[in-house]
């Protein structure tokens, strides 16, 4: 039996398994004619373009789509990244206009992300493309990374504009305060799930908005980096989202971690709480304190509790587990199927430390420990890519 004689939806099934695999699916394109459109629709399902990637030319990409439109309705998937310093790419010209004119050619991309810091100094021509290609598209997650400042409210409502959109992430985003300007933000998305790692003025912004908009009421996942300044407006947020699932929080290094206050009392249909906390050599005051009092508050329907510490010192081996002996109990939370807690070593030394911390919660949630219920190990320390600097 030959490939022509093969049933299509056979064909598809075998190219689609090789997804992943680039090289495979050019061959596949290359064997007869039935294996041409689901070759092409993996081959183009996802488009990356980045600075001093081999597979990423822009304006090699741009003519493939003029010469064959009909490949811009595969893209289900785009990305495009900035460079840093000498490898900046979106203020050339000549970059600049093709990436605009790709833009133009897809109509089907799903999912987008969009990293070109500073966006202030982007190409007035592309910052224009890219808010339409964001309104005219049905986006389903967005991701904006590292843009820097906007100057202007508009551009970024128009960024987010998409009546589809159900995922946004927003990361090193800076927006005016209201009282800098007369423009405000509009049409907030029907959001399921937000990320927000942002300043605290920024947050501010994005709090009033979601909060006016009625979008938290509907949200089911929330990630946020939280710090003092930032504890009121969090706490605000957390009193609306009445649907919430899962919240993963990011803590960001602090003197005394006594003077966070957030209580997650009103999530009444929380199931998931990660608490990723960043602490140094002397910052550890209050820590399982802390995380105490978040698991005090919440709601008997917890299933997972995680927490990741990442360990840069001795300091945590100084703290006092004992505050959450009696808070972390399955008489208190008796749908808790996981409770988990990674350390995250930066140095040999650490891991040493790290060993030392897994044995000593283990000891102190030993009930936890024997019934499976707690997981405690270490794993490779990631440095928080959200970290407001």
């Amino acid at each position: 039996m030959n490939a022509t004689s093969l049933p299509q939806e056979l064909i598809d099934m075998v190219i689609r398994g090789s997804a992943a695999d680039v090289p495979t699916l050019r061959s596949c394109s290359l064997v007869c004619r039935a294996f041409v459109p689901s070759s092409q629709a993996c081959i183009f399902s996802v488009v990356a373009l980045i600075p001093g990637l081999p597979t990423s030319c822009p304006r090699r990409l741009h003519d493939i789509l003029v010469d064959s439109p009909h490949l811009g309705g595969h893209v289900r998937t785009l990305s495009v990244i900035e460079g840093i310093g000498a490898g900046r790419w979106l203020t050339d010209p000549n970059t600049s206009s093709a990436v605009l004119g790709i833009l133009q050619h897809l109509k089907g991309v799903e999912s987008f992300s969009f990293s070109g810091r500073p966006w202030r100094d982007l190409p007035k021509e592309l910052r224009a493309g890219v808010c339409n290609f964001c309104k005219r598209s049905h986006l389903v997650s967005l991701s904006l990374m590292s843009l820097g400042r906007f100057d202007d409210l508009r551009e970024f409502s128009q960024l987010v504009a998409s009546p589809t959109l159900t995922r946004l992430t927003m990361q090193l985003v800076v927006l005016p305060a209201p009282d800098e300007g007369e423009n405000t933000l509009t049409n907030p998305p029907k959001l399921r799930t937000c990320t927000c790692y942002l300043g605290h003025p920024t947050l501010a912004v994005i709090t009033k908005w979601l909060v006016d908009g009625d979008v938290l009421p509907n949200l089911h996942t929330l990630s946020i980096m939280w710090n003092r300044d930032s504890d009121s407006q969090l706490q605000t947020m957390v009193n609306s989202l009445s649907s919430l699932h899962q919240l993963n929080l990011s803590v960001e290094s602090s003197n005394s971690y006594f003077l966070f206050t957030l209580s997650l009392a009103n999530l009444k249909r929380i199931q998931g709480v990660n608490i990723t906390i960043a602490t140094f050599t002397s910052l550890h005051t209050g820590v399982s304190v802390l995380i105490a009092r978040i698991i005090e508050s919440c709601p008997q329907t917890l299933i997972d509790f995680e927490v990741k510490i990442n360990l840069y010192g001795r300091s945590l081996l100084e703290i006092d587990w004992e505050p959450l002996r009696n808070v972390v109990t399955v008489e208190i939370f008796p749908a808790l199927l996981n409770f988990q807690v990674e350390a995250a070593p930066a140095t040999d030394e650490g891991k040493e430390n790290a060993h030392c911390l897994v044995k000593n919660i283990q000891s102190t949630f030993g009930d936890l420990h024997k019934q499976g219920i707690l997981k405690c190990g270490m794993v490779p320390l990631v440095i928080n890519p959200f970290a407001w600097t």
